[in-house]
């Protein structure tokens, strides 16, 4: 990284950001995104959505009530907006949702989440459509898209929005991807990232016996998207939490999802050895065909004020 360049510019940050991505090893990848997240659609859908996602979007509804925001109302842009985690409790609180996600399986169990709390859907990307206007709150829309590939001027999204939210988002990655959610919104940015920790129990002891050493360190995104956010001279504010919970999956659903996540870490044995040992793993730890995994995490909220109040 070049030194000489001032900790108060925002491209210091930038390039700071991407160096720090890249040395943790945690986001590489190859090519295969949304074929990953379509195998996991189910099971992520599972652990995130009704009673159990009920606490932490409570959570974060009361974090964003504290700080001024009625939902009900606002036009919201859901950026990797998964199977509808948080799309279908915003929708229940009143707000108008726009949602998008690379991975078609998402999309479509999210229209099933949204169906099934009494929304429906509407065509075409445009948020201030008169299809959006004239029907109120009870539609909204859903589209398989990915965040890097959206040109916000083509479907008439700059500061379209009241709010852009962005919980766990890998597409937000750089300070352009950034720069385009700012840009489309009017009043807020709502940014949950990781903050240097994901402890998941099970990928962490399959590593371990095969590698004998510590898996690559989770990015500390809040740190560097808050640095960016002061260089580029925006008003947020950042809270710092722990967070651990338990996540359930079927003996099936676990053996791909176990060996695909520890293969983007790149380890050094072959994939026989790797299969034998997630098979191993999930022999010893099952319970009537289900496989219970503990993850620690440390995150960071961020809300940036685009007004002035």
């Amino acid at each position: 990284m070049d030194t000489t360049k001032n900790e108060l510019d925002s491209s210091y940050w930038a390039q700071a950001w991407a160096e720090h991505r890249k040395a943790s090893g945690f986001y590489r990848d190859d090519g295969d995104t949304v074929e990953f997240w379509n195998k996991r659609a189910p099971q992520f859908r599972r652990n995130t959505t009704g009673e159990a996602g009920a606490g932490r979007v409570a959570e974060v509804f009361a974090w964003l009530g504290a700080r001024g925001l009625e939902l009900n109302g606002l036009r919201v842009l859901d950026i990797g907006a998964g199977p509808g985690s948080f799309s279908a409790p915003l929708a229940q609180a009143g707000a108008h949702i726009t949602a998008i996600d690379p991975s078609p399986a998402m999309i479509e169990l999210l229209h099933e989440e949204m169906r099934s709390a009494g929304f429906t859907g509407f065509t075409g990307f445009t948020p201030k459509s008169e299809a959006t206007v004239s029907t109120g709150v009870k539609d909204y829309a859903a589209f398989t898209a990915a965040w890097e590939e959206i040109v916000p001027s083509e479907h008439a999204w700059q500061a379209a929005f009241d709010l852009v939210f962005v919980s766990m988002c890998p597409a937000l990655s750089d300070i352009d991807s950034l720069q385009k959610a700012l840009s489309c919104s009017r009043a807020y940015l709502y940014i949950n990232a990781f903050a240097g920790k994901r402890e998941s129990h099970a990928l962490y002891e399959i590593w371990r016996s095969l590698e004998g050493t510590e898996p690559p360190s989770t990015p500390d995104d809040a740190f560097y998207l808050s640095n960016l956010l002061h260089t580029l001279g925006y008003n947020f504010e950042l809270t710092i939490y722990s967070s651990s919970y338990e996540e359930e999956m079927t003996v099936d659903e676990a053996g791909p999802l176990l060996t695909r996540s520890i293969q983007r870490w790149r380890p050094s044995c072959s994939e026989a050895k790797l299969e034998h040992a997630v098979d191993t793993y999930i022999e010893a730890q099952q319970q009537g065909g289900m496989v219970v995994n503990t993850v620690e995490n440390r995150h960071g909220r961020i809300l940036v004020r685009l007004t002035q109040e």
